[in-house]
């Protein structure tokens, strides 16, 4: 990665970070790239935002 991409990711965590694979259909991967592009975001900020949602909507209040 470059300097400019460690950053960004620095930026949006303090959290320590871990790598995951996972296999998306091809429908919602263009979807995110689309969203990516509109929001000026990576596509793994977007994942990382949209499983943080799910997670919180899914935990008991």
């Amino acid at each position: 990665m470059t300097d400019e991409r460690n950053n960004k990711m620095d930026q949006s965590t303090d959290e320590k970070m871990v790598l995951r694979t996972v296999f998306l259909p091809a429908s919602i991967d263009k979807l995110l790239k689309g969203i990516a592009f509109d929001e000026n975001k990576s596509k793994s900020e977007l994942i990382r935002q949209y499983i943080s949602q799910g997670l919180e909507e899914r935990s008991p209040s």
